[in-house]
């Protein structure tokens, strides 16, 4: 566990649990180190979305660049202030928030 953080190590990969006022409780896992170097999430940094650490590049904004056809590098030419690993964090903390919703069917 990072000290005062709700980041907890979990085998090889790390576990962010957080429960925000009028939000459900939701977690993430990622590989290896990437959320603690590469993402992070400020209340005080565009409202607490997730963003590329050190920067008010959200990864929504990646995504949308990505979702238009743009390369990582393209990305990197976009936002000079990211890293193409900071363009494959950002897909991969994607990947895993989307895994791990839970769908239920309309009926």
């Amino acid at each position: 566990m990072i000290a005062g953080s709700p980041i907890r190590r979990l085998g090889s990969s790390w576990q962010l649990g957080l429960s925000l006022p009028g939000f459900r409780s939701f977690r993430f896992c990622y590989y290896a180190d990437v959320m603690v170097e590469r993402i992070e999430m400020n209340v005080g940094v565009m409202v607490g979305k997730p963003v590329i650490r050190g920067t008010r590049i959200t990864i929504e904004q990646v995504l949308r660049e990505c979702a238009l056809g743009l390369t990582a590098s393209e990305v990197v030419e976009l936002y000079p202030h990211i890293t193409a690993k900071d363009v494959q964090a950002a897909l991969s903390f994607a990947a895993d928030y989307l895994g791990r919703e839970t769908a239920f069917a309309a009926e």
